[in-house]
């Protein structure tokens, strides 16, 4: 049955590819329904037991993924199958506590792995899944409080039998990260300790700085179990009614520096009320949700990518305002994908986020003295150096609180960051003046890592780019200065409007010398347009990033002859005319960034370009829009992606993209 329903839904998404013209949505109920063995998914509001919950989104891709769920304090997630893999707190920039926990069912004495099919509720930032067995319905609720630093899988048991009681045992199997130490705590529940000798999830940068401790316990229930190396927690045997349902809840609480909490913390887990915190955490995101002002869309399927999306890019924010710019691959903080990341929220009119952001990058700018590339999230000891940290990164800074003001008209906003401001422009204009009005790219750059083929993970081997043959960070960039013109025509509006008039006409003489800069230097005559890149020895490359094209309109410059919209729409003739994706180098590196097609639909919605309709069309009905609502980092030719999924960064630019195109459809 199993197999059927995943052939089905298949079928479906390649039908809707077919007839994209048309419109038609990706249904995918039916076969959802025949994969869960559950019922569920078909209402409106779901019952689990006694507790009413939102209806669930269906999957929005047949392509299997893991989710996440976090609070800004501790996040985690598994599985589609509801098997966790992903535990991280105090801050997201933090060791990885599980390799995975599974939950064991009992029932007749034979115990089997308790399988789930996860979905998202909608709504919120909650994940659910059901189960039949026999007449036994099992209902696993995970989802994270507010402002608290617990985790919880709340399970109800459903006796639909009518006839006899059920006897059950749920367990939670769980192998811990590496480093991860594990003991019993006052024979309540396990406790795993992360020590200084814990890597940090992903690419492990800069080390643990502090100990983290995880307790996990069954909620009001005694320990049962073990805690050797692979720690098992057991509820002990639950009689089920003939007609009632039963409800467990598996509390994961995170602690940071001390044990001295611990004992409060067993006391507020013992203390709370489950079915509160539910009702809370569904209030929590509807109320978050009426923030915003949301474009609409008359295809749900749509509504539902936005959603998601926005969900997801808020759930992976720090509390301190970075964002995690990939769950279980980089565990810092990026300017460039935290931009994005904003981008996509503001052009939902979410601004709190965006604000706190500039928050953390003004407070690290007072502890590093510079804008650095990424940083941790929680602590101050360590950041990325070794690149341009003068180029593209502060403009980004300044762009933000641009993108800002245009929303909250907020002067004041912008003084209390006058410094930051300032900073941001003077260290680009600086090396800028250095090198004759010039700039090379920042060095970390994604594009660079590119794959070529379906199925690579990454385009680069031994730190050379696979992707843009040639590439370097010294070479001079033409994203560089656009993202430089465009931060420096907002700071002289910031200027203005601050009545600094001595120093504006100073700023004015230096954004003409850039604009005549690009137009020197990176006006390729035998193309007609701008070129991404130049050599130090003064020649162009043989290949174009389309990226790269892209990117100065979307950054909202203006430059001479209009050249970011002519560049823009000249980077449209290299989209693939049977896949409809946009290579990121045309017949050189035929796959893709997450975010390409996204920048192609803003600028091609930007200049009312008839061509944006095909391309809204692929971008929703193709593969890049994954199981849980979000977009991956990279895609080969046919758009398979690499398992770096639910990014912020291409998320927050494919949403903006769409938003732009409803909205523009709409006038």
């Amino acid at each position: 049955m199993k197999t059927i329903s995943i052939i089905f839904a298949s079928l479906l998404i390649r039908l809707t590819g077919i007839l994209k013209q048309m419109r038609l949505q990706v249904i995918i109920i039916l076969g959802i329904l025949l994969f869960s063995g559950c019922n569920e998914f078909s209402q409106k509001k779901i019952k689990a037991g006694a507790i009413n919950l939102p209806d669930t989104v269906q999957w929005l891709n047949t392509n299997s993924e893991r989710y996440f769920i976090g609070n800004g304090i501790i996040g985690g997630g598994g599985d589609i199958h509801g098997n966790l893999d992903f535990l991280i707190g105090p801050d997201y920039t933090s060791p990885n506590f599980i390799k995975s926990a599974k939950l064991l069912l009992q029932i007749n004495k034979k115990q089997e792995i308790l399988t789930v099919n996860i979905h998202r509720l909608k709504g919120t930032g909650m994940y659910y899944g059901c189960s039949q067995v026999g007449d036994l319905k099992i209902h696993v609720l995970d989802f994270v409080v507010s402002n608290s630093p617990l985790y919880v899988r709340h399970i109800v048991f459903e006796n639909n039998s009518g006839k006899h009681t059920q006897v059950v045992e749920v367990s939670s199997e769980i192998t811990p990260g590496e480093n991860i130490k594990s003991s019993l705590y006052k024979n309540s529940g396990v406790l795993f300790h992360a020590d200084t000798t814990a890597p940090l999830f992903g690419n492990g940068d800069g080390g643990n700085w502090k100990n983290r401790y995880l307790l996990v316990l069954f909620k009001d229930l005694p320990f049962i179990g073990t805690t050797d190396t692979t720690p098992i927690l057991s509820t002990g045997e639950i009689t089920i009614p003939t007609t009632g349902n039963k409800e467990v809840s598996l509390m994961h609480y995170f602690v940071d520096e001390s044990t001295e909490k611990l004992d409060d913390s067993l006391k507020n887990i013992h203390a709370r009320s489950i079915r509160k915190d539910i009702d809370a955490t569904v209030k929590y995101w509807k109320n978050w949700l009426k923030q915003g002002n949301i474009a609409k869309s008359r295809e749900q399927r749509v509504n539902d990518i936005i959603e998601s999306m926005l969900i997801g890019i808020k759930m992976q924010q720090n509390r301190c305002g970075g964002f995690i710019p990939g769950v279980r691959s980089y565990a810092f903080s990026y300017i460039r994908d935290s931009y994005s990341a904003c981008r996509g929220l503001l052009s939902c009119g979410f601004t709190k986020e965006a604000e706190k952001f500039i928050e953390i990058t003004n407070h690290k700018f007072g502890v590093f003295k510079e804008i650095p590339n990424s940083v941790q999230m929680g602590y101050d000891s360590h950041t990325h150096y070794g690149g341009n940290q003068y180029a593209e990164c502060p403009a980004y800074v300044v762009m933000l609180m641009r993108d800002i003001y245009k929303i909250n008209h907020d002067l004041n906003f912008l003084k209390q960051n006058h410094d930051l401001l300032k900073y941001a422009i003077d260290i680009q204009l600086r090396h800028a003046k250095e090198e004759n009005w010039l700039l090379p790219f920042n060095g970390d750059e994604t594009e660079q890592y590119t794959v070529k083929k379906d199925g690579e993970i990454i385009g680069i081997i031994n730190g050379i780019s696979i992707g843009l043959p040639g590439f370097h960070k010294d070479i001079w960039s033409l994203t560089s200065l656009a993202s430089c013109v465009a931060s420096l025509d907002f700071y002289i509006q910031y200027l203005e409007l601050s009545h600094l008039k001595p120093e504006i006409s100073t700023y004015e003489n230096y954004k003409q010398k850039l604009l005549e800069s690009i137009e020197i230097n990176f006006f390729n005559s035998d193309l007609g347009y701008l070129d991404w890149a130049k050599r130090r020895d003064n020649t162009f490359f043989d290949y174009r990033v389309t990226n790269f094209g892209l990117m100065p309109l979307w950054f909202g410059v203006e430059l001479t002859n209009e050249m970011e919209k002519i560049t823009a729409k000249s980077m449209a003739e290299y989209i693939n005319p049977t896949t409809g994706f946009l290579p990121m180098v045309p017949n050189e590196t035929e796959g893709f960034s997450g975010n390409t097609m996204g920048y192609l639909l803003y600028g091609l919605t930007e200049l009312n370009d008839k061509r944006k309709d095909n391309v809204f069309n692929t971008l929703i009905d193709s593969n890049i829009v994954q199981m849980f609502g979000m977009v991956n980092e990279f895609y080969g030719p046919n758009a398979v992606p690499n398992p770096h999924n639910l990014r912020p960064f291409e998320s927050g630019i494919v949403l903006e993209s769409i938003i732009k195109y409803i909205e523009t459809k709409k006038k």
